[in-house]
């Protein structure tokens, strides 16, 4: 079935919500230092207020402008993604939840067990690693809309393990610790095999369709930008002139985002497939 490329109501909303955030970003950047300093989340200090605005607190231009396009890419990418099997809904809670319920659940937790004793948090990139995360799930609804016999499960349990493999290489490498990388790595293709088997040959088929050549080449995008991403937001080097890469945040952010919404996914696919308790034989019972 061919792109529909008229906007809706649910397209114009994504677009407002992708302004909001960029303009808040830029406007906090522009505002004093002492406004940003009150923005911006004290770990030794627990304050819910600050958790939500820290956010859109950004001390450098490079800083800033990383974070903005990594949501610009991503944010655009999985809304095609959600869009063209209509679960746009979806993508706009999720992306709600992200700004609200993840900055509150990372940071509460961060300050109770007392991670960080001193410093502050702030900038995009937490909600950037949840909506990367959020790339699992939407793939997950895409697929099982799109492609007879897709296992969800498998997928899920897949992608995590090659996820950890990545974040595991950039650590470990370093350290001469191969064997636990090649472990997870063995497992997760082994999980995933069955189900990239038939991604695969039904992204080249549809690679072979002018209608869906698009849709193609943007979930290998998809796929693309998610295994690469995953690099920046644990980059090696964790210490810079604006401070220290919160990677426990990153790793918060990013499980926040693939596990609850893959299985909110799952279950709610389950849910749908059983047949209804209050029936026989196609009648209602009394």
């Amino acid at each position: 079935m061919p792109i529909s490329w008229r906007l809706g109501a649910s397209d114009y909303g994504f677009v407002a919500a992708v302004v909001i955030v960029t303009v808040l970003c830029v406007g906090v950047y522009l505002a004093p230092a002492e406004a940003q300093a009150l923005l911006r989340v004290r770990h030794g200090v627990f304050d819910p207020l600050a958790y939500l605005t820290a956010s859109f607190v950004h001390v450098d231009a490079m800083h800033l402008m990383f974070n903005l396009v990594f949501f610009w890419l991503f944010g655009f990418l999985l809304y095609f993604v959600n869009r063209v099997i209509e679960k746009q809904r979806f993508f706009l809670y999720a992306l709600l939840v992200l700004f609200t319920a993840l900055p509150l659940i990372d940071y509460s937790l961060l300050f109770y067990f007392n991670v960080y004793r001193s410093g502050f948090g702030f900038g995009l990139s937490l909600v950037d690693s949840g909506l990367a995360g959020l790339t699992v799930p939407s793939l997950i609804m895409y697929f099982r809309a799109k492609l007879d016999g897709f296992k969800s499960v498998p997928f899920l349990a897949s992608m995590s393990l090659l996820t950890f493999l990545i974040i595991l290489l950039v650590y470990m490498i370093s350290l001469r610790l191969v064997l636990l990388p090649l472990a997870v790595l063995a497992l997760g293709l082994f999980l995933g095999v069955f189900a990239f088997k038939k991604i695969l040959g039904f992204l080249w088929r549809s690679l072979g369709r002018k209608e869906t050549i698009v849709e193609s080449y943007l979930l290998f995008l998809c796929f693309l930008l998610y295994f690469v991403s995953i690099t920046s937001l644990f980059p090696t080097v964790t210490q810079s002139e604006i401070g220290e890469t919160d990677i426990v945040s990153h790793y918060i952010g990013l499980l926040f985002g693939i596990i609850p919404f893959s299985l909110y996914t799952i279950l709610l696919t389950l849910s749908r497939s059983r047949p209804n308790s209050h029936s026989r034989n196609g009648k209602r019972k009394s």
